[in-house]
């Protein structure tokens, strides 16, 4: 059997209705993709692949004292990508109620893949963000997806 082959039958790949000139209620013809002149190169990994998971550190845009520093983002994106290499990072808005009432604030969540054992490196990663920022704490998602508000002492 080969990639373009499913229990020994040539795959048909369904096409958009526009492409076909029969309209209306009849059926969407299929369109037969036949043979590749060439065959796909298949590589498989002959390494062994660390087992990773995600984890998540949110943090507020704006410091305790009001200012977007750019700065220390900047410096946390440096430091994921060195220690993971790579973050995903996503814009958004947290809220939460403390014992003044509600607060919202825009935020941005770093998403990373770490590896087993990576649990005290991205701690201190998100502390060290949380201090920059002058929080008084820091949302971490572990890779086992136990939550830890992180409260940071000065």
């Amino acid at each position: 059997m080969t990639p373009y082959e499913f229990s020994g039958q040539p795959v048909r790949f369904l096409t958009n209705v526009a492409d076909w000139p029969n309209k209306g209620d009849k059926p969407t013809p299929f369109y037969d993709a036949g043979k590749p002149e060439t065959e796909p190169e298949l590589s498989v990994a002959h390494y062994e692949v660390p087992e990773l998971r995600e984890a998540k550190i949110i943090l507020p845009v704006y410091d305790n004292d009001g200012d977007e520093n750019n700065e220390v983002h900047k410096g946390l994106r440096r430091r994921l990508i060195d220690a993971f290499g790579g973050v995903t990072i996503t814009e958004g808005e947290g809220a939460w109620c403390d014992g003044d009432g509600d607060v919202h604030e825009a935020a941005i969540s770093y998403v990373v893949a770490v590896p087993l054992g990576s649990g005290d490196q991205i701690r201190h990663i998100a502390q060290w963000a949380g201090r920059a920022l002058k929080q008084k704490s820091v949302y971490l998602v572990q890779r086992t997806g136990v939550v830890e508000i992180i409260y940071i002492k000065y």
